[in-house]
């Protein structure tokens, strides 16, 4: 007797078993969840084209994170950039990507590098686990990934990149010399240094009293700042040259926050229809720096 309740129980805890492993296969995989970019502004007009401005925080081109496992700061935004537009990519919502940072457009013949990735290593990695992670060109990852599935275009102008660059450079120079003039008001002897500098930069005498001189900084920052929005909105320029000529029905633009409101407003001069967006883990880095120079220069 015992030894068929034996039976019994075996039988009846490898049918139990089979049932709980069928259920587990057939049972249906969980819908990977929907990225929400944070909808931040829009512009005040509608046709049939519908741009997609999306801003991002990425890291200098010429930084590799080809083969290094550092982590960094913008993995998570440009991460849930990556996978926004690969899922408009695969719903077939989007027709035309812009990119920022290089000119012409990326087709198998693309040789340009970003953070030591170009075209060709990319597509060797796209079916692998973790590549939505990987730090650089995010539409050059979705081209990659996708390729005559999606158009993909730099839209950017190279020597206005230099230009605002150098601009950018110069601007926090003479900033770092207007915080020590205000660091330093009470303390003459170690003022001097930072003085006499820019005084010779300013390639005027040594002697200048320093209200003087640090009004001359000031208008060095505004000049600087200036030039840097002259070469902001070339720029600008450049990416609605593309969006005008191409055909498309929704197109995502990936671009810096210093450029959403100027190219929100052209957008709007142009009749086209946008939406600005934010990804999670986004900061306002550049943008905030400016506003620090501007509060400066109100001073």
């Amino acid at each position: 007797m015992i030894w068929l309740l034996s039976i019994l129980l075996t039988l009846n805890m490898a049918e139990a078993k089979g049932k709980a492993k069928k259920g587990r296969k057939g049972r249906p995989k969980a819908a990977a969840a929907k990225v929400v970019l944070t909808k931040v502004g829009a512009c005040q007009a509608a046709t049939g084209k519908k741009i997609l401005l999306i801003k991002q925080w990425d890291l200098l081109q010429s930084t590799s994170t080809k083969g290094f496992k550092e982590k960094y700061a913008q993995e998570k935004n440009q991460t849930a950039i990556y996978k926004k537009l690969d899922q408009d990519v695969k719903a077939q919502a989007l027709q035309l990507i812009v990119a920022e940072g290089c000119e012409g457009e990326i087709t198998g013949e693309f040789s340009s590098t970003f953070n030591g990735w170009d075209l060709a290593s990319l597509q060797d990695q796209s079916q692998r686990k973790g590549f939505e992670k990987i730090i650089t060109s995010v539409p050059l990852k979705i081209k990659a990934k996708h390729g005559d599935k999606i158009h993909v275009i730099c839209g950017d102008d190279l020597k206005q990149i230099q230009a605002g660059n150098l601009r950018l450079s110069n601007l926090r120079g003479w900033t770092g010399y207007w915080s020590k003039f205000e660091e330093l008001k009470g303390h003459p002897d170690r003022l001097k240094p930072y003085a006499d500098a820019a005084a010779a930069l300013l390639k005027v005498p040594a002697t200048t009293p320093m209200t003087e001189l640090a009004e001359k900084v000031k208008k060095e920052m505004k000049g600087e700042i200036a030039a840097l929005n002259e070469s902001l909105s070339k720029r600008d320029d450049a990416f609605i040259k593309i969006l005008k000529d191409q055909q498309f029905e929704t197109a995502a633009v990936v671009v810096g926050g210093l450029h959403t409101a100027d190219l929100k407003a052209k957008l709007e001069q142009e009749g086209m229809a946008c939406d600005v967006l934010e990804p999670p883990g986004y900061t306002r880095e550049e943008e905030n720096l400016i506003q620090d120079f501007q509060r400066i220069l109100s001073k």
